[in-house]
């Protein structure tokens, strides 16, 4: 891979072949970014989308962007030092250098009523995009804001709300404490110009308290 960035670490060994190499890189101003790829068109499209429709609604994003024909580049959330790193022992990386940063991703556990919304909020934004991989490390929790990344919009109705078999009592009082503010912002983002077909189905979906089962 020949990319115009500097102090390039691969942020985690992939678990197979299929998995995509995601770097973080430094741009020529020194700013912390991740680069993933190679993707597919289907792929960037889809996280374009995603990053579109973040922007109309106002959420935390990462501004995802494309860069060449396969590759993803987006804000790193955090810094990172190149030379914190350990040999990959694994077959499919075995070798390489990985990135020792451990993220702090969202984590099962009663909290403030900031990081629940935000959580919420997240999780809705995942739901209504119709994206799937819906597992605590991609919610990546950054003092009391939960950022929602890796969310390809495939305008795909999921068929689980959450990839979690435990925590459901937890999960449900969680929305039920805060379900006329999740309402709320669900009746305006179905209001939302141009949030599209897909979205606006979702909205009036999840705007029935029965259809979130955790």
């Amino acid at each position: 891979m020949e990319v115009d960035f500097e102090e390039v670490l691969k942020v985690c060994p992939r678990t197979s072949q299929d998995k995509v190499n995601v770097f973080y890189v430094r741009d020529s101003e020194y700013n912390p970014l991740v680069l993933k790829g190679p993707l597919e068109n289907k792929e960037i499209v889809a996280l374009l989308e995603s990053e579109r429709v973040k922007t109309l609604l106002d959420l935390p994003r990462t501004n995802v962007r494309k860069y060449e024909d396969n590759y993803i580049i987006s804000d790193c959330l955090y810094d990172y030092d190149v030379n914190n790193f350990h040999i990959c022992k694994l077959k499919i990386d075995k070798g390489q250098k990985i990135s020792n940063i451990k993220l702090k991703g969202w984590e099962h556990k009663e909290t403030n009523t900031i990081l629940e919304r935000s959580f919420l909020k997240a999780l809705a934004f995942r739901l209504i995009i119709g994206t799937d991989d819906t597992v605590p490390r991609n919610f990546i929790v950054i003092e009391n804001t939960v950022y929602s990344i890796d969310d390809p919009a495939w305008n795909i109705e999921p068929t689980q709300l959450w990839k979690i078999k435990n925590y459901k009592t937890m999960y449900t009082n969680m929305l039920d404490r805060n379900w006329e503010w999740v309402q709320a912002f669900l009746t305006e983002w179905k209001n939302t110009l141009h949030l599209g077909y897909f979205g606006i189905q979702m909205c009036q979906k999840y705007l029935i308290r029965k259809n979130w089962v955790f």
